[in-house]
């Protein structure tokens, strides 16, 4: 770059009283110039010219660059290697990628991919602080040393795919990218359909990086029958590229409702291969001071009532993380003689969180569903409010722990809160993914249609209606129960959840 100096006919004589366009007159083609239109309209346009020059030598020398009269890129470089690109952490250059990898048995799959690292962790931002690298197409496998529990797959700077059981912190984006999640079981190694690709994104930001949760939408558990239970449609937004459904969109996997509820008891060295199970078993417990899976005899304590926790996996397997206690002698500690009492006793819960070698080992990729389960030892109705309860509170060892691993999420309607909508009319249609909250009629019936079904999206919402001593019932047109229709008694509020399977509308409801 040169260092201009001098600008041209600085030293000749000016009309003040020209315009730029008599200078432009002057010049007119095929006429004589005269000699003082020449200096004033040069003047004027090296004027503006030194102006650009000198912005531009300014912006060398803030980034300690000599102008060099003989080096026309030195302006190039400086853009290159140090001017901002704006904010962006290390994640997969989606814009050279386009097939997800797959996991075979024990085997995944990885295609060509290109991994932009920020070399400053969190803190870099120009071109000079961050590393591309191209990963040909390669695979990553179980093997019999790996240990049973959750794996996290992630890419390293050197152009390798590796493993490891801790979450992948952003901490350790200087040097890794990670790339999702797969759980392994021994002898057979990698569990079937276990594998979830959720690559970080250069467009993370960087509180979701320090704590990296998965968002939630939906996913109400509540009694079917006397002995299982139902959830309601589930949405799961999390890191990563959306490749299941729609690459250009964010990374949300939907969740069908499911009567009944399916699950596998959760704890530290738990048998993922067991049987999936369908009707609550209300008996188990684990035992924190023995490290045991425990059966308890409810002639003993069939008195006490005790909490359990259902969560979701990336992949979509449903689980349940039983009651745990500490023991001493016959006492569990965290078994309580009230739904009240435990209800009031969720938040201090104690768990095995260890990732080494306690609960976290299995669960450290768990979304809670932002639920808590509080039922009464060897319960035969979950339909008997005296026996069965939902609280809204999760146990803050679980929840606190939830923030320092990869894959695990929050409380329920997170990202997405529904808006609320009041209904005082006696003929309604529902706003669908809305919180409806219904005013009763004493003259006649309130009569709701369900509402109209969208495209792409979960279709569910909530109805909430208090019944007032003299209200006519409410009807449901176009919809199916999970169960019977509710007898509306006084004073008692009633939590419809309403789901949208297979061409039907299905009502569920609890009574508070």
């Amino acid at each position: 770059m040169k260092n201009k100096t001098a600008v041209f006919a600085s030293q000749g004589a000016m009309n003040p009283s020209y315009t730029e366009v008599s200078y432009t007159s002057g010049m007119t083609p095929h006429t004589i110039a005269y000699a003082e239109d020449v200096n004033s309209f040069g003047n004027e346009m090296d004027t503006d010219l030194m102006s650009v020059c000198t912005e531009i030598l300014n912006v060398l020398r803030e980034y300690n660059v000599t102008p060099d009269a003989n080096n026309n890129s030195q302006l190039l470089s400086v853009i290159k290697a140090n001017i901002a690109n704006g904010y962006g952490l290390t994640g997969l250059d989606y814009s050279t990628f386009g097939t997800a990898p797959v996991q075979s048995g024990s085997t995944i799959r990885f295609y060509d991919m290109d991994i932009i690292f920020n070399d400053e962790g969190y803190y870099g931002r120009n071109a000079a602080q961050f590393t591309k690298v191209h990963f040909a197409e390669q695979t990553i496998e179980s093997s019999s040393s790996d240990a049973t529990g959750v794996w996290y797959i992630y890419a390293t700077k050197s152009g390798q795919i590796l493993k490891q059981q801790s979450p992948i912190l952003g901490s350790e984006s200087k040097t890794k990218c990670m790339l999702g999640s797969v759980f392994c079981i021994q002898p057979s190694g990698f569990q079937n359909n276990s594998w979830k690709f959720q690559p970080w994104l250069t467009i993370t930001s960087q509180d979701t990086r320090e704590s990296p949760v998965a968002e939630i939408k939906g996913g109400y558990v509540s009694a079917a029958t006397a002995t299982t239970l139902q959830m309601g449609a589930l949405e799961v937004k999390a890191e990563g590229v959306n490749f299941d459904y729609n690459p250009q969109a964010p990374n949300i996997m939907n969740v069908s409702a499911k009567n009944p509820f399916t699950y596998k008891f959760l704890y530290n060295g738990y048998n993922p291969s067991s049987s999936t199970l369908t009707t609550l078993d209300t008996t188990k417990i684990f035992n924190l001071t023995d490290n045991a899976f425990e059966t308890l005899n409810t002639a003993t304590y069939g008195d006490k009532f005790m909490v359990m926790v259902p969560c979701i996996t990336p992949s979509g397997q449903t689980l349940m993380v039983p009651a745990m206690s500490e023991k001493s002698g016959a006492t569990y500690t965290q078994l309580f003689d009230s739904i009240e009492e435990a209800t009031a006793a969720i938040f201090s819960l104690k768990y095995s969180t260890q990732t080494v070698d306690g609960l976290g080992k299995t669960t450290s990729r768990a979304i809670y569903l932002g639920l808590s389960i509080v039922v009464k030892v060897g319960a035969t109705d979950l339909t008997d409010p005296t026996q069965f309860a939902i609280a809204g509170l999760l146990p803050q060892e679980l929840a606190g722990f939830t923030t320092v691993s990869g894959q695990t999420g929050g409380a329920t309607g997170n990202y997405i809160p529904m808006p609320e909508v009041t209904w005082n009319q006696t003929q309604l249609t529902l706003a669908n993914n809305s919180s409806n909250v219904i005013i009763g009629s004493s003259s006649s019936n309130v009569s709701i249609n369900m509402p109209t079904v969208a495209n792409g999206i979960a279709n569910s919402c909530l109805i909430k209606y208090t019944h007032v001593s003299g209200n006519k019932p409410l009807v449901f047109n176009n919809a199916l129960w999970w169960t019977n229709a509710p007898t509306y008694d006084a004073g008692r509020t009633y939590m419809f959840t309403a789901d949208y399977i297979n061409g039907s509308w299905y009502i569920g409801y609890t009574v508070g």
